[in-house]
């Protein structure tokens, strides 16, 4: 399946997409605020459908592509992080601890071996019921592969492995040398995968009997499937400093 070039851009309704969500993911009983939850995700995809749409119709600096691609890796791995946070939390598989931080305490240095050393100290309170903890994407990603929570194979889960990495360029001071960075960093492959990676995640059996999923998820669907030589060719020769 490929996309229509010669289509004017008609986006979906995020009001399909919100349907398309509510109907596999926990109710409001188990998540607070799940509407603007859902929402939320729902504006993710429309602008990743947005961002192909622009990627593989209009002629870019190659820069300019390459942040397009950095954009869409990274809204599509918050949308993941976004269900399965959700998906974790209404099954009572979030992150919990029944003490809360008051405050903590640093004592005087003292020397050691020609060393200077200091203890911290957290003081800590015995709730009476657990409260939630926050949980970074590499632990849900670990905790939704342990417990199933999509009902996909594994191989999702070592993709998503790779995408939490990317998706972690969203600091750009974080490099290690000179080549480092964004343009040489993302790929088109890395479109495909994360395109491939949602798929599989908006197929899992908790969204069954999946409405109107191949009319909606179309440009998702052909993303995934193309070969990264195919996805797009890129117009621009401008050289790259």
């Amino acid at each position: 399946m490929t996309l229509d070039k010669d289509k004017p851009f008609i986006p979906k309704r995020v009001q399909h997409y919100h349907d398309y969500l509510q109907q596999g993911l926990p109710g409001k009983v188990f998540v607070k605020y799940r509407r603007a939850y859902i929402r939320n995700i729902a504006y993710s995809l429309l602008y990743m459908e947005y961002i192909s749409h622009t990627i593989i119709n209009l002629p870019a600096h190659a820069v300019i592509e390459s942040q397009l691609i950095k954009t869409f890796v990274i809204t599509g791995s918050s949308s993941i992080e976004s269900i399965l946070w959700m998906l974790l939390k209404g099954n009572n598989l979030n992150k919990k601890s029944e003490w809360e931080e008051l405050q903590k305490r640093e004592t005087n240095k003292f020397a050691d071996n020609g060393k200077d050393y200091k203890f911290e100290v957290t003081h800590y309170r015995k709730l009476d019921s657990s409260i939630d903890i926050e949980m970074k994407f590499i632990d849900m990603c670990k905790r939704a592969e342990k417990t199933r929570v999509l009902g996909v194979e594994s191989e999702v889960y070592s993709k998503l492995n790779h995408l939490r990495k990317l998706r972690n360029r969203v600091h750009i001071h974080s490099v290690q040398h000179d080549r480092d960075n964004d343009f040489w960093t993302f790929s088109k492959s890395d479109m495909a995968l994360m395109a491939s990676t949602l798929t599989s995640v908006l197929r899992a059996c908790i969204f069954s009997p999946y409405p109107n999923y191949e009319n909606m998820f179309a440009w998702l669907i052909a993303i995934g499937n193309e070969e990264p030589h195919n996805l797009m060719q890129s117009t621009a020769n401008a050289s790259i400093d």
